[in-house]
């Protein structure tokens, strides 16, 4: 009976030991060429890391284009005929950015709109937009982390998708006809590679590659009609069909396939592919936009701040688990152990469950979780010194905790319906509370009761 005890007690200690290595420490897989931490980061607020302003503006810049006598746009005003004679400008047209009838409220707000999509399809939460509704200008706030210059430039792009005739210029489809847009990351014969996935009207789209299908004559000769994707007048990329396309399905690589591509390359190429992804996937921007403001703002707190108040708060809890083990002796130790194990998971669990957001008040949730963690270890261990019974004492603790926890709870939960951080982090602090100190804490001090005296 005895060694089934220590045996329990030995893998529960070895389990909370693994939980903090993975905790503080992280899991770190092969990616490629490289090792890759599978534990993602913490999301961290824009009070703790500082922020980007970007300002946008109506883009009020106007185009040039020539013409020849035929309507063939000269690119190049020195640019000659093939008999070595200049060719001559026939027309003239200016092409403003925006048109004037478009600059309304209205496509202000649509504009908005968008862009606020794109935000959320890279997974920006935590952000503001102001707009000026009478000259159509934004002020965004963002944080500054990893995808910020992601996020900029998504901001930044109109959104237009074009799939044109590559000679004609005649527009065959549109931003209204893609239903589907994903970027991932996939193998081919060739490598590893990022790329696009656009899925569009499958009507349409088969009626568009019947056309532009290579054909060839008796004679062997290969008669091929391309088209274009263009994105905010950008060739893309150019193709023909082998055959008439019945899904619907154009797919383009991002960057160059390679079987030695790293792991660094491969997420630039992945992150690109996001970002196209998301212009296209949010529609087109009814307004042109150029950024007129790009800066950093540095938060109030600053890093060395933070760590300070870190290692202040680690020194407060190293006092208080030495009071544990001083008053309680071995249960003492292995309450603390507990204790420490309780912090390992509950980080892990910030970092792992998607959209926690840590801010000022997040922080606070935390700290106050794990003074209630401590008040709940200690209501554990006194009631095993006073009551004989141990199971009874381990049901009378875990009643009190629960009647302590509720009313507590139920003041995150409603944080938490304002989306607030001190919600959120506090809402699942409790239920690791509950969750971790019947399954961990319990199998610990179970059957030491002796060495609480």
């Amino acid at each position: 009976m005895k060694v089934n005890k220590i045996l329990k007690i030995t893998v529960t200690i070895l389990l909370v030991i693994l939980l903090s290595i993975i905790s503080f420490g992280g899991i770190f897989v092969q990616d490629k060429n490289s090792m890759k931490n599978f534990i993602p980061n913490y999301q961290l607020s824009r009070e703790l890391t500082g922020s980007r302003r970007v300002q946008i503006k109506v883009d009020k810049s106007v185009e040039t284009k020539n013409y020849d006598v035929d309507g063939n746009e000269i690119k190049d005003t020195n640019a000659t005929n093939e008999d070595g004679t200049k060719k001559e400008i026939a027309k003239t047209e200016e092409i403003p950015a925006n048109k004037e009838e478009d600059l309304t409220t209205e496509n202000y707000k649509k504009a908005r709109e968008v862009l606020e999509k794109r935000l959320k399809y890279i997974g920006v939460s935590d952000y503001t937009i102001r707009l000026n509704e009478e000259d159509g200008t934004m002020i965004f706030e963002l944080p500054e982390d990893s995808i910020t210059d992601t996020a900029v430039a998504q901001i930044a792009s109109q959104g237009k998708l074009e799939v044109i005739d590559a000679e004609t210029k005649e527009v065959l489809l549109t931003n209204s006809d893609l239903e589907n847009i994903f970027a991932q990351v996939g193998s081919t014969v060739s490598g590893y590679s990022a790329y696009m996935q656009l899925q569009f009207n499958k009507e349409k789209y088969r009626e568009i590659s019947k056309k532009y299908v290579k054909t060839t004559d008796e004679e062997g000769k290969t008669t091929e009609k391309k088209i274009t994707l263009q994105v905010d007048g950008d060739d893309v990329v150019s193709k023909s069909f082998e055959q008439e396309e019945i899904d619907g399905i154009l797919q383009l690589t991002v960057g160059k396939a390679s079987q030695n591509i790293t792991s660094e390359d491969l997420q630039d190429s992945y992150i690109n592919a996001v970002t196209n992804a998301g212009i296209l996937s949010s529609g087109e921007s009814p307004i042109v936009y150029t950024v007129e403001q790009n800066k950093y703002v540095h938060s109030d707190i600053s890093g060395n701040t933070l760590n300070i108040a870190i290692y202040i708060g680690i020194g407060i809890v190293a006092v208080a688990l030495l009071v544990l083990i001083i008053k309680y002796k071995k249960l003492g130790i292995l309450a603390s152990i507990s204790f420490i194990g309780y912090i390992a998971l509950l980080l892990l669990t910030i970092r792992v469950i998607p959209n926690i957001e840590i801010s000022v008040a997040g922080l606070c949730a935390i700290v106050l979780s794990v003074v209630i963690n401590y008040i709940v270890n200690i209501i554990i261990l006194n009631n095993l010194k006073n009551i004989e019974d141990e199971k009874l004492s381990l049901r009378k603790s875990m009643g009190t905790i629960i009647k302590m926890i509720i009313p507590v709870l139920l003041v995150f939960i409603v944080f938490t319906f304002f989306n607030n951080s001190f919600g959120i982090v506090g809402f699942w602090s409790l239920v690791v509370i509950l969750i971790y100190n019947f399954l961990i804490t319990n199998n610990l001090i179970t059957g030491n009761k002796k060495n609480v005296h």
